[in-house]
């Protein structure tokens, strides 16, 4: 049960570290980075 928390939780943070230099580089920001990054990945 905590593993699938950790592989959620690693997924996620491999999704935001492709998505937020992306979104800074068009000028959007960190936040809105993330928020795209949990947007793609979330359910």
């Amino acid at each position: 049960m905590a593993s699938s928390y950790l592989i959620d939780t690693i997924i996620l943070l491999c999704a935001a570290v492709v998505v937020v230099p992306i979104s800074q580089a068009i000028c959007l920001g960190a936040v809105p980075g993330f928020v795209i990054a949990g947007v793609v990945i979330g359910p």
